[in-house]
């Protein structure tokens, strides 16, 4: 139609300059007489006949220019195909590119690019069209069973049948969706972990990472970049704040930095460190000591004259050695020359060391440098070691002793010396048991009774008189420590009461006076343990801290001096202390498990792995 409108403007362009050629100055035939001439397209009213129509406009008032050419100007107006406006009111779907907003897909076709024909009509020729058998890419994705090799599992779906969509010629997911995709922000749980926002209640810490933000990937499988950057325990990384190890990354630390008394620190499951070993409870005597361990076992150290340290050897040592053959040990005590152990698993008491006097209870008076059980006791609570007896306290609260009785220190009436176990008189209800030089206590309902050696009143009785059977010595004391020759207690009010020898001021009154009744300590108060020992006496006090008084020749007060002090004076450098033990030497045990001793050292009894005489508290060696 545009080429069409093109020719006319041609032809009535050269019309108009062949007319103008012709113009005549004569009369005659010229334009404008109103006679249609050679060379004019009109002349005035004469049209030859013709009206926009015969142009291909759909109406519209044809007429003649004055130089005899076609006027088109009202046919213009009217419109005609090809003039690039859509007149719908004479048939036209369209015009050149004006498509009226119409697209294949409002047609109600697949897709595709709808074109314009040259008599203003659609060309859908460019269209997908659903059903004509041709898959036009990429509008249609399918026609009739031609899936194009597509299936649910090809699109990600977990199952279902895949059909095509005969309307629109797309594949049709309605069923395969029953299914579930990852996508949906449903979770398939055989499938998935997550989907989308959706993670199924999980996050970080769910999979013990200490915090972060949990996310789904595109896979629905859980991201975890972000709970790996706040970590976990078993990524090998030390989170010093969370963590005290981590496989095997432990921070530069070791059982001894981390204050345990010794062993290889291992990395458990909950990134903390096992594997070491503590010191439980701390035996201190007159030439040597010996420890219990968390594993159980017995560790022994300094004179071994006698075979008291276990080893089947009479050989010294500086450090501790394994007492041999004792396992699952509950509670172990020192004598001067020997060394009992309490099993943990069925209360039966082993004895080693010097038995000149029937002191290890099996029946002989045979050393032996590695244990034997002591005859005839059962369901034992715990035992207790003097200078050469032992006692028991049995589980029906009764106690039993044996060894050297030459001031009636096994309480049994009699000054008889006895190589098995004999029933001390008169004694039930026994709560706690202890055992000094050659003298025994007890506490009972609250009250201590005391028998044995009583020449410097340490039996607290006001008497100078051995006593073969137990006496009444005070009530109302919550714990009792017999030491070498002076006795103290703990009443109910966390105040410490001591009496017998002061020679060296262990009695703690400020004055070198020997006492035969309990005397309180001054200035000493919030006590929870009470030792006495050879010559001096330590307390551990509610706050984890020790003081001590006494005899201090070989550095035993732990104050970094030899002085004897008669009052309490502060140990320093102690601090979270869990128990202690003192005869010759003082010892400590942390609530760590790290185990200090201090005092005499002559035969390795402080265990630091020397002989030198130690003034303040010193790690047990490992």
């Amino acid at each position: 139609m545009s080429s069409k409108i093109g020719q006319i403007i041609i032809m009535l362009t050269g019309c108009a300059w062949l007319a103008a050629c012709d113009v005549k100055t004569t009369e005659d035939p010229r334009c404008g007489d109103g006679r249609l001439q050679s060379g004019e397209d009109c002349d005035g009213a004469d049209l030859a006949g013709r009206t926009c129509v015969n142009y291909d406009f759909y109406g519209g008032d044809l007429a003649c220019n004055d130089d005899c050419t076609l006027d088109f100007s009202a046919c213009y107006a009217t419109g005609a195909c090809g003039d690039g406006v859509i007149q719908t009111s004479f048939g036209e779907s369209c015009d050149g590119d004006a498509l009226g907003d119409q697209t294949c897909e409002s047609r109600g076709l697949a897709g595709g690019v709808l074109a314009c024909t040259e008599d203003c009509t659609f060309d859908v020729t460019g269209c997908a069209i659903c059903g004509d058998g041709t898959i036009m890419d990429p509008f249609e994705t399918c026609e009739g069973d031609d899936l194009q090799g597509s299936s649910c599992a090809s699109l990600g779906y977990y199952g279902g049948v895949l059909s095509c969509d005969d309307q629109t010629c797309t594949l049709d997911t309605a069923n395969c969706a029953t299914y579930g995709i990852c996508g949906d922000n449903e979770i398939q749980a055989d499938d998935e972990a997550c989907d989308g926002a959706n993670l199924n209640d999980r996050n970080c810490e769910a999979f013990d990472y200490y915090g972060g933000a949990l996310s789904c990937g595109a896979d629905c499988q859980f991201n975890f970049s972000s709970c790996i950057e706040a970590g976990r325990c078993g990524d090998g990384i030390l989170q010093t704040w969370r963590e005290d190890c981590d496989g095997t990354e432990f921070g530069g630390e070791t059982c001894r930095s981390l204050r345990h008394w010794s062993g290889t620190a291992l990395c458990n499951g909950d990134c903390q460190i096992n594997g070491c070993l503590d010191v439980e409870q701390i035996a201190a005597g007159a030439s040597h000591s010996c420890a219990l361990i968390s594993d159980g076992t017995v560790r022994c150290w300094g004179g071994n004259q006698f075979g008291q340290l276990g080893d089947g050897t009479t050989v010294n040592r500086l450090t501790p050695v394994q007492v041999a053959g004792l396992t699952n040990i509950k509670q172990i005590a020192v004598g001067s020359e020997h060394s009992c152990a309490l099993s943990n698993s069925n209360g039966l008491v082993t004895c080693w060391g010097g038995n000149t006097v029937g002191q290890l209870g099996d029946g002989t008076t045979i050393n032996r440098s590695t244990p034997v059980q002591v005859g005839g006791l059962v369901n034992i609570q715990t035992v207790q070691l003097g200078m050469q007896f032992s006692c028991a306290l049995m589980a029906n609260d009764t106690v039993r002793c044996w060894g050297g009785n030459a001031q009636g220190q096994l309480g049994d009436g009699s000054t008889t010396d006895r190589s098995t176990p004999v029933a001390v008189l008169a004694v039930s209800n026994v709560t706690q048991l202890t055992t000094g030089g050659m003298h025994a206590c007890i506490l009972a309902s609250g009250s201590v009774w005391c028998w044995g050696a009583n020449a410097l009143g340490q039996l607290g009785d006001n008497s100078t008189v051995d006593r073969h059977s137990p006496v009444q010595t005070t009530t109302g004391k919550s714990l009792v420590s017999a030491g070498q020759i002076h006795t103290c207690a703990i009443d109910n009010a966390s105040q410490v009461f001591c009496w017998g020898s002061n020679q060296f001021g262990q009695l703690g009154t400020g004055d070198l006076v020997s006492l035969y009744v309990p005397t309180q300590v001054p200035g000493i108060a919030t006590v929870t343990q009470v030792s006495a020992g050879e010559q001096h006496t330590c307390a551990l006090l509610q706050d984890e801290t020790m003081r001590c008084w006494g005899g201090n020749l070989s550095g035993q007060l732990g104050n970094g001096t030899t002085t004897l002090s008669m009052t309490p004076i502060t140990v320093p450098g102690l601090a979270t202390v869990g128990s202690i033990d003192v005869h010759a030497v003082s010892c400590a045990v942390s609530l760590y498990g790290e185990a200090l001793c201090w005092g005499p050292n002559l035969q390795g009894q402080v265990g630091d792995g020397t002989t030198t005489n130690r003034t303040s508290p010193t790690l047990l060696s490992e």
